[in-house]
């Protein structure tokens, strides 16, 4: 029996020797447990990435300074 991993952007199937198995592999289980991880804390008006706080006062943020700051600085060091 073939059944379809439970992940939202996997089109693979599940091997039939785990009958309870809901993801083909543990990269799909921890992309989609990070994934509903990231839609709550956004929901509740956290930080997408780290939970922290986001400063509502900036124009419409998405993340919390820290990690602004950090995404800020990793892509001026990759475009050097």
């Amino acid at each position: 029996m073939k059944r379809k991993c439970a992940a939202s952007d996997c089109e693979n199937n599940i091997d039939g020797m785990m009958p309870y198995a809901l993801y083909c592999s543990h990269k799909c289980r921890w992309r989609e447990h990070k994934r509903k991880t990231y839609k709550e804390r956004f929901k509740n008006g956290k930080c997408p990435q780290c939970g922290g706080e986001i400063n509502h006062t900036d124009n419409n943020p998405s993340y919390c300074r820290k990690c602004q700051k950090y995404y800020h600085e990793r892509y001026k060091k990759i475009n050097q």
